[in-house]
């Protein structure tokens, strides 16, 4: 797994948004083009997280920026406004990094393209379905349902909420929203296995987060009390969904299971993401103060050629830590005695 990766990342954005080879196996899936890994250029906002996680990745392929943005969650009707407020810091930045944005010449933009990845309930999705009937109705020239597995959401509809049936905006976006969640997008989901094993998984921890119980006295615990509660929950679903994953044979040929046995940690991280933003923004806080203190360590190695022991005596570290930083040095080829 890269180490670049985000213990805020969503399981969607850990999976594929970190290789160029998912990603355009990603955009195949609901394009039907096949675009080198090597020609895709990734822009993703990594300092730009949605309730807590990040489940957005974007790039340039084709010619084209193309935004994916996964939600499991309920459904959102202002995806639209979110990617608008997304695509322009992104087109600021290359803007600025292919000329003058205030100069004479005027500056070539990639044309956007929207696609968001729906795995929610199904009461969620058949209302949504039926809101973009309903507007059809009025205004069917913006062709919002497109079949039960797809359909657009507009930013105009937002605009003309007060105004139905007004035409002529000056601004529009549309959203390609689909459902990966099963019996949904089989055409989609067959070109990309993976896609489908993430689909089938998500089902399958939703189905064991049901069955897992709050422990006895969650109500009386403290703050921390109720975090460790709430992590051991998680371990728990993880666990399960794994595990019957394997023995049923739910992801056989997709490749995710082995992605999952492979990387059961980050995935952990991604699932709190996914399931508990709170307990993710706590995990998070304390990852990023370990990660300091690593560094830190690291650094006074280089600098003063002293050894492990001694770096972490200086910093009083916790020996609890001992292998995260044997690792971290032996990744940057850092010569050091113990």
């Amino acid at each position: 797994m890269q180490a670049n990766m985000k213990f805020k990342d969503s399981l969607f954005t850990g999976i594929f948004g970190y290789s160029k080879e998912r990603i355009a196996d990603l955009y195949y899936a609901v394009s039907a083009k096949k675009v080198p890994p090597e020609k895709i250029e990734v822009v993703t906002l990594h300092d730009y997280a949605y309730k807590g996680r990040k489940n957005d990745i974007a790039f340039i392929a084709d010619g084209k920026l193309v935004m994916f943005i996964e939600s499991q969650s309920s459904w959102n009707p202002n995806m639209p406004v979110r990617d608008l407020r997304y695509c322009g810091e992104v087109y600021i930045l290359l803007a600025n990094k292919l000329g003058d944005i205030y100069g004479a010449k005027l500056i070539p933009l990639p044309p956007p393209e929207f696609y968001l990845f729906f795995s929610g309930s199904e009461s969620e999705w058949g209302k949504a379905v039926c809101e973009a009937r309903d507007m059809d109705k009025i205004d069917s020239d913006k062709k919002r349902f497109v079949n039960n597995d797809t359909i657009n959401l507009r930013l105009s509809d937002a605009f003309s909420a007060n105004s139905v049936g007004q035409m002529g905006y000056a601004l529009e976006l549309v959203v390609e929203a689909i459902n990966i969640g099963i019996g949904h997008a089989a055409d989609i989901l067959d070109r990309y296995p993976l896609l489908k094993g993430f689909s089938i998984f998500n089902q399958v921890v939703q189905q064991e987060k049901i069955q897992e119980p709050y422990p006895d006295g969650y109500e009386s615990m403290n703050t921390e009390g109720r975090a460790a509660a709430r992590q051991q929950m998680l371990n728990n679903i993880m666990s399960r969904s794994v595990i019957r994953c394997g023995r049923q044979g739910l992801l056989a040929g997709t490749g995710l299971l082995e992605f999952l046995e492979l990387h059961e940690w980050e995935v952990l991280g991604m699932l709190i993401a996914d399931y508990d933003p709170d307990l993710a923004e706590e995990r998070a806080a304390e990852r990023a103060a370990i990660r300091a203190k690593i560094e830190a360590v690291v650094n006074i190695i280089k600098e003063l050629q002293v050894s492990l022991s001694k770096a972490m005596m200086i910093l009083k570290l916790d020996p609890e830590y001992r292998v995260q930083i044997i690792s971290e040095l032996r990744s940057q080829d850092i010569a050091f005695t113990e």
